[in-house]
């Protein structure tokens, strides 16, 4: 029976445990590699932002402080006209100059007709905390609201996960029905489009029902580009209502905030000041989350699928890298070395096979087409296990099959008799090979 732990005075044992301390210092560096590369981003996005804004605030502020400068020189020297004037003209003076100094500094008066808690501005405020976009014009103030606010949220949220879930079915039901018409009204032939009519058509056999309910609900099986096409129609769209609604923005601040909003961002630098909208606006947001939420985890779930996919091809993939591997005669290479040392006391198989075989995953997967190292490569971490387990029992079904040929081959001989001559070299080795 071979041991799982290998020697380390021998020198398989040696590079066996080699072998293992390299493994797993890589899958510690695959693991802090995303933060890594989350941390070198935000590092890169600071600097950027930094660089594009910077020198725009700066100047604001300049501007700023040169004009409340000159509002407090102005309205000194108003003031000091104040002398001449009876105290009743005095005091209409001063307070006529405060109002013209409060419009120069940007202090708006507020308006009773406007409130931001009204009924509509409380059902925006409301959309936006259960939609986490948050854009922070409107919030509360008292402990209770804010109490009260954490509550909605714990609870809201989780119905509007299911709620733009729901909608995103029935999107996906729409767009399969204008899909199907649209396949059956232009007869379009081509292999895509005829394995879209074979998978959206209708069944007659007896499983027709099941197979047909199970093609609708499943929502990878709906081309990404119509979605990806409604999304952009859609934001085009949002973008035109919003630039209608609010009178001072122009069609590029619509459609940032269309995208900010749809995305969840939600800066606050742009926000609606018509509040009699606020229920359309929070209609078209929640509907462009839907469309966008819904385009994002179809496109994710095709990925995952097509990962999957190559789960059910891994034999077929690996036994063609594998006649590939001895084609070129790699394979070959690994059993005469094996031979030449013999079979190690202590035999690490895994190690073994991966330091030393070509048939290891990582040299089966260079081998394979480019497509099928992306996906092997953009699979979860899961896929991947899985994957490699498949892998891993293939490969020691094949090993185990050559250990036991190289044991046999050098195994203790008969003794041969003095009037025989001893075998030559050669054929043994061949054998060896074998």
């Amino acid at each position: 029976m071979l041991s799982t732990f290998p020697d380390p005075h021998s020198t398989m044992g040696v590079a066996s445990m080699a072998f293992v301390l390299r493994e797993n210092l890589r899958s510690g560096v695959k693991s802090i590699l995303p933060v890594l590369v989350l941390i070198l981003y935000t590092i890169l996005g600071a600097l950027i932002f930094q660089w594009i804004e910077g020198d725009q605030e700066t100047a604001e502020i300049d501007v700023l402080r040169e004009m409340r400068e000159r509002a407090i020189e102005k309205t000194a020297f108003e003031l000091n006209v104040l002398k001449s004037k009876s105290p009743i003209e005095a005091y209409n003076y001063t307070v006529k100059v405060l109002k013209k100094y409060n419009e120069k500094v940007g202090i708006v008066e507020a308006d009773m007709d406007n409130l931001k808690w009204s009924l509509p501005g409380a059902i925006f405020f409301c959309i936006t905390v259960y939609t986490t976009i948050g854009y922070g014009n409107i919030y509360p103030v008292t402990t209770t609201g804010r109490v009260v606010t954490i509550i909605y949220a714990f609870i809201g949220i989780p119905i509007t996960v299911i709620c733009l879930y729901s909608l995103g079915q029935l999107l996906a039901r729409v767009c399969r029905l204008i899909w199907k018409a649209f396949l059956r009204t232009t007869r379009v032939v081509s292999k895509d489009l005829s394995k879209k009519v074979e998978e959206l058509g209708e069944k007659t056999n007896s499983d027709a029902g099941s197979d047909q309910q199970k093609d609708e609900n499943d929502l990878s099986s709906f081309p990404v580009s119509i979605l990806l096409l409604i999304t952009v129609v859609w934001v085009i769209f949002s973008s035109l209502l919003f630039c209608y609604i609010e009178d001072d923005w122009n069609y590029g601040t619509a459609l940032y905030f269309a995208l900010i909003s749809f995305t969840t961002i939600g800066f606050g630098d742009v926000l609606p000041s018509n509040y009699s909208y606020m229920i359309l606006i929070g209609i078209v947001v929640i509907l462009g989350l839907s469309i966008v939420s819904t385009t994002l985890s179809i496109i994710q779930e095709q990925i995952e699928g097509l990962a999957e996919g190559m789960k059910g091809d891994i034999d077929k993939e690996y036994l063609n890298a594998l006649a590939e591997a001895k084609d070129e005669g790699e394979v070959a290479e690994a059993k005469a070395s094996t031979a030449l040392e013999g079979p190690p006391e202590n035999l690490d198989v895994e190690a073994h096979i991966a330091t030393m075989d070509p048939r290891s995953l990582d040299a089966v997967v260079s081998r394979m087409p480019l497509r099928s190292r992306i996906l092997y490569n953009i699979m979860p971490a899961s896929s991947k296990k899985a994957l490699q387990k498949q892998s891993e029992d293939l490969v020691a079904n094949l090993v185990e099959e050559e250990l036991l040929k190289l044991k046999l081959a050098a195994g203790p001989s008969a003794p041969a008799s003095p009037s025989s001559p001893a075998p030559p070299a050669g054929p043994a080795y061949e054998t060896s090979l074998q």
